[in-house]
């Protein structure tokens, strides 16, 4: 699913009211069905700037239309596309496959006062792998172990395939090629001075995951407990905590 998300960015405290159209901008989509509307005022800008570095920012304002309706989402795009507002100036307008970005600025005293910048994108799990010459053969072993179907039908449901049938990034974690991995490192005390042992995971995530924990719990000694009758036995790290 697309997310569209359009900020408002006051970077200076400003003198003057924002542009209306601007605003009737926000107003039309901020109440609308399926938009998340995020407000960040003065106040939170000034209790983050004790932390951190806010570059004179005086309040955010968002719009996140990730679970719109397609009409909706649409409908936002082409009037990104066809806003205008007469202080705000075009920065930037960048089409790079499926993501589509456009910054707008207002400058005053060759300092910029508002930045609007709308975006359109995919999530990255959502989007077309690069390569599609994938094999499941971890992931057909997982789904069989536990009886559930693994075709077509349920790849689609489960997002492996995109609507044209291609697969996508979160295929292609599932897949045999999987080009990610998982780092352990076993460290001596409660330090990272003494290094014991190190091991590196790849494949499938299925694949990944069932060798992380078996090697992590060769390092999870087991204590026992002598009670009146009965020996208890009792791990380090529980293994649900492990999980």
């Amino acid at each position: 699913m697309k997310r569209l998300m359009i900020l408002i960015l006051l970077l200076l405290p400003l003198q003057y009211g924002k542009g209306q159209n601007l605003e009737q901008f926000f107003r039309t989509y901020h109440k609308e069905q399926g938009v998340d509307a995020i407000h960040i005022g003065n106040i939170t800008m000034k209790l983050a700037g004790l932390f951190t570095e806010t570059l004179g920012v005086n309040g955010i304002e968002i719009l996140d239309l990730g679970e719109a309706t397609e009409t909706l989402r649409q409908r936002f795009q082409d009037e990104v596309k066809s806003f205008k507002d007469p202080e705000f100036e075009t920065l930037l307008t960048e089409n790079d496959k499926e993501d589509h970005t456009k910054i707008l600025v207002k400058i005053k005293d060759e300092m910029i006062r508002e930045l609007l910048r709308a975006a359109d994108s995919e999530k990255f799990e959502e989007k077309k792998a690069y390569r599609q010459d994938l094999t499941f053969r971890a992931a057909q072993h997982i789904f069989e172990e536990h009886k559930v179907a693994f075709g077509r039908p349920q790849m689609q449901t489960l997002g492996i395939l995109d609507a044209d049938g291609f697969y996508t990034n979160l295929a292609l974690l599932l897949s045999d090629q999987c080009e990610h991995s998982i780092k352990c490192a076993i460290f001596e005390g409660t330090t990272k001075e003494v290094f014991k042992d190190r091991k590196e995971f790849g494949g499938s995530l299925f694949e990944q995951i069932d060798h992380v924990l078996e090697y992590l719990n060769v390092y999870n000694k087991t204590a026992s407990v002598i009670g009146d009758k009965l020996r208890e036995d009792m791990r380090e790290y529980p293994p649900t905590a492990i999980r």
